[in-house]
């Protein structure tokens, strides 16, 4: 898996996370998710030194805080941890926001796809590769991130919507005034 197919991995995870017993347990689990920065680990020491700040904790105590194992860091290390590296990281902040399916599906309008369609002689069942094609580009030229997931997901609905599109607008279908 690539480091950003990684990012996008962990930060899924991480947007079902709710509650303190949540975070512990994602910290627990998944240790791999607070080394994704650049330069990697940074980010997470640099969360260990602001956590013995903000704690005011003694040189004994952060020193001890430094040398611990993944394991054993104390449970409120490790909800604060996963708020400053992972909820507020830098290496998440790129999918912080992402793009909705609807806001996908908007990119392409209905009547220009089902052109580009009859066009090149596909038939619906066909063109779910040309559809998602057309919306990568269209992510791409929008300098606009969306996981696999959420373009395969638009794709099947603006496949739909063209379906629908279509038996609207097929010649039985129209009513003549």
């Amino acid at each position: 898996m690539s480091e950003k197919q990684q990012i996008i991995h962990y930060w899924k995870l991480a947007k079902l996370v709710r509650s303190s017993e949540a975070k512990i347990a994602f910290f627990d689990e998944n240790e791999e998710a607070f080394y994704l920065d650049v330069p990697q680990g940074e980010e997470f020491e640099n969360c260990k030194y602001s956590f013995c700040e903000e704690k005011a904790l003694t040189p004994e105590d952060a020193e001890d805080l430094q040398d611990n194992s993944w394991a054993s860091f104390p449970n409120e290390f490790k909800v604060y941890a996963f708020d400053y590296c992972i909820s507020g990281g830098v290496a998440y902040e790129a999918i912080d926001s992402p793009v909705t399916i609807d806001q996908i599906v908007s990119l392409v309008s209905i009547e220009t796809l089902n052109e580009k369609i009859e066009d090149q002689g596909l038939m619906l069942s066909e063109a779910e590769d040309d559809v998602m094609l057309i919306l990568e580009k269209k992510l791409k030229k929008l300098g606009i991130s969306a996981t696999e997931d959420d373009l395969c997901d638009a794709t099947k609905k603006l496949l739909q919507d063209l379906r629908d599109y279509q038996d609207d607008n097929h010649p039985d279908n129209i009513k003549v005034a």
